[in-house]
């Protein structure tokens, strides 16, 4: 899910369309998992705007940055959301951190 909101991600594109390609990966187009919203901005507080939600069409323009965190619950109480950051850019997205793979550990 994180790897097709990347490239969904370019100048132009909404919020809630990242939201929409991550979710129909995460539940199939359901909506959302209870495990919240998919990302958020990320720059003057640890949390902030655009959330990446369905009702939430704020258009992305170039030098954004953004959390991708699609989330799953495990269990009940049991949740699991990975973030990766990206910067958007003239012709799409740029990684800011390195992208965790297929590898990923439970802790």
């Amino acid at each position: 899910a994180t790897y097709a909101a990347f490239e969904a991600a370019r100048p132009g594109s909404t919020a809630a369309e990242l939201f929409h390609v991550m979710d129909k990966i995460v539940t199939g187009g359901a909506g959302g998992s209870e495990a919240g919203r998919y990302g958020h901005g990320l720059g003057m507080n640890l949390t902030e705007w655009p959330s990446l939600i369905p009702t939430d069409h704020t258009p992305l323009v170039s030098g954004m940055v953004l959390t991708l965190e699609p989330g799953i619950e495990l269990a009940p109480g049991r949740a699991l959301v990975h973030e990766e950051n990206i910067v958007i850019r003239e012709n799409g997205a740029e990684w800011l951190s390195q992208p965790y793979g297929a590898e990923m550990l439970e802790v």
